[in-house]
This record gives C-alpha cells, sequence and structure tokens, in this order.
C-alpha cells in the first residue's frame, strides 16, 4: 500500500497473458486506461463494511441531502463492500472476491452502478468491473478506504468496520457460502488492522471517524494512538454529519 491520488492515475499496465517457453517468460501486456474521474465532491465519504455495529443505522440516510453555507448538498460519497449492493447502493461498490463478483455480475447490477475489481474478474466477467487502481491483496474494506482517500477525501467514516472474534458475524455470513473463509479470523484480523493501520499513516491529512453504536466498543489498541481517528456513535455521526438534514 502507497500513497496516491486517483487525480495523477491514468491507467495501467495488464498482463493479458503469460507463456514459457525454453525455460523463458513471455508476457503479452495492453494497457487499461483510467475509466472513473471522480474529481468534484465534497470531501466526504462514508465506507460502508458489513460488520454487525451497522446493523442499526438506517443507511437510507446516506441517499439524503444536507444543507450549510453552500446550499444543499449530498451528504458525501459512499463506497460499499461486497453483498451490500443487495441492501444498498453505494455510489462506488468495491469486490474481488470470485463468487460475489459472479453473482454481482449475473444480476446486471453493474448496468447501472459502477463497481471496482481486480484484473482477474474484470478478465473473467467482460463489462462489468472497473478496475480497481494499484490493487493490492487485502479486504474490501481497507480496499475502499484506500481508495476514498486516494479520490480526494478528507472526511472518512468507517461503518461496519468490526473486529471480529468470529467471522461468523458479518451481516451477510449466512447467506453466502462463499463466506466460510471468514470463520478462521485471528489471523485475518491481524492482517486487516494492520492494512487499516499502515492507511491512517499514509494519509495522515485525512480524519478518520469510526462509527459504532456504543462508545466503548471494542478495537485493536494499534488503532488508539492515532491522531486522525476517532470512535464516534450513531447520534454525533448523524449530528456531524447533518444527516437527515434535508428530507430524501
Amino acid at each position: 500500500m502507497f500513497k496516491y491520488y486517483t487525480a495523477d492515475y491514468e491507467g495501467e499496465m495488464l498482463i493479458e497473458e503469460t507463456a514459457w517457453k525454453d525455460r523463458r517468460k513471455t508476457e503479452n501486456k495492453t494497457w487499461l486506461a483510467k475509466t472513473i474521474i471522480n474529481e468534484e465532491h465534497n470531501g466526504i465519504a462514508h465506507i460502508i463494511g458489513n460488520g454487525p455495529s451497522r446493523k442499526n443505522l438506517d443507511l437510507g440516510l446516506l441517499h439524503g441531502q444536507k444543507g450549510g453555507e453552500g446550499g444543499v448538498q449530498p451528504v458525501g460519497q459512499t463506497y460499499g463492500c461486497n453483498l451490500l449492493f443487495t441492501d444498498f447502493t453505494p455510489t462506488f461498490l468495491i469486490c474481488y472476491n470470485k463468487f460475489l463478483c459472479a453473482e454481482i455480475a449475473e444480476s446486471k447490477y453493474c448496468e447501472d452502478n459502477i463497481v471496482y475489481s481486480n484484473q482477474r474478474q474484470i478478465t473473467k466477467h467482460p463489462g462489468h468491473f472497473h478496475l480497481y487502481p494499484h490493487h493490492k491483496s487485502n479486504n474490501a474494506g481497507t480496499l475502499a478506504a484506500w481508495l476514498a482517500c486516494a479520490d480526494g477525501h478528507k472526511e472518512v467514516y468507517l461503518l461496519g468496520f468490526d473486529f471480529y472474534e468470529t467471522g461468523t458475524e458479518n451481516i451477510y455470513y449466512k447467506q453466502r457460502p462463499c463466506y466460510d473463509f471468514a470463520a478462521e479470523t485471528e489471523e485475518c484480523n491481524a492482517k486487516w488492522t494492520k492494512g487499516l493501520v499502515n492507511l491512517l499513516n499514509l494519509y495522515d491529512d485525512v480524519s478518520f471517524y469510526r462509527v459504532v453504536e456504543h462508545k466503548k466498543a471494542r478495537m485493536p489498541d494499534d488503532l488508539l494512538w492515532l491522531d486522525n481517528f476517532k470512535q464516534i456513535t450513531y447520534l454525533e455521526y448523524v449530528n456531524l454529519c447533518s444527516i437527515g438534514g434535508v428530507a430524501r
């Protein structure tokens, strides 16, 4: 993971085919230009993970507007993960799980919505997904937050970002067999926490807020000492973002 901005990103070379002959590797590469330009926004992003801490929050409020000195404006852009699309339509959806990507492609959700994925899924489902810039292996939540920072947002709200004792707490765990991997979480949680901490350190000019129902919800110690990270409650979140200030 590294610091960059999508405003400076033009695209990247992708490997279409790799062949070996006489112990020599040859690669057939092609250039894929950037397909999404996202430079006009109010600097506020809501990252929607699928942990249970967002279960009682009305996501419909994020489709609303708010008032202010600049007049009526959106409450911010939304970046969602994986199966969120079955309940809510974010501004951008991030998914690279092969089973979930197949379901998204078959659902025709991509016809009217933007879904970011990796090269493998773009090749497997042509015309459905947009290339996630500089994709690195990580969980969808951290990748969504990374993209929001790269898009230039300066206030990032993390919803449903939980650090499980067991992955079965995921909102969609019981709905899809492909979530079986989440049952073994100790190693994954350490990796995901490290990725999130790295992100917050990279974009130290961004303010991150983890939104939880109760102020004392548990979280890793590594996050406690970051100056640009704060944990807030539903009510604080609604007030801070003026969510619901103008009717949907």
